[in-house]
């Protein structure tokens, strides 16, 4: 099983598309088994679909230039298997990037505040932000604007629940 995470949908009314909408297009892709999680674009399918693919159908039926990770249900699982940074509080989070990204630290150290913390998986960025995502500058838009690299980021909660409905 696979999971694609769309970046920034259905956030304060822009880029708006049902997850019912997303469901049927996954399905005209060929896929069989399609599951959504939430209204921010997280999909869980059963046939190998590069993120090209996806993010070209998304243009084609919504009109949208989104950008697509699909993350496979191991790496997935591997990789909240790895999160040793937190006790799975509200507070932790992973940044999904679309290819590998180096020298992240770089970026990352002079923004930091003491108490954050992260570690790499692969092409993931594992943060725990005990004040809250929403007062770190370790952020999605930060990431991007530094790497170039197309992220999205969900919290741990999240990705506990779509690695859960991607067991099939």
């Amino acid at each position: 099983m696979y999971i694609a995470f769309l970046r920034g949908i259905n956030v304060s009314g822009k880029n708006k598309i049902s997850m019912e909408s997303l469901k049927t297009m996954m399905l005209d892709l060929g896929c069989r088994e399609v599951k959504t999680y939430l209204n921010t674009g997280n999909i869980v399918f059963d046939k190998v679909l590069g993120e090209e693919t996806i993010e070209m159908k998304i243009k084609n039926t919504f009109d949208l230039d989104i950008s697509v990770i699909v993350v496979e249900h191991d790496v997935l699982k591997e990789v909240i298997a790895s999160y040793t940074l937190s006790d799975g509080s509200i507070n932790a989070y992973i940044t999904l990037f679309k290819s590998s990204v180096s020298a992240l630290e770089d970026i990352i150290d002079p923004v930091k505040k003491d108490d954050d913390e992260y570690l790499f998986f692969d092409k993931h960025l594992c943060l725990y932000v005990p004040s809250g995502y929403g007062r770190t500058k370790i952020t999605n838009n930060y990431l991007e604007r530094k790497t170039k690299v197309k992220a999205t980021t969900r919290n741990m909660k999240t990705l506990m629940k779509v690695c859960e409905l991607s067991v099939s």
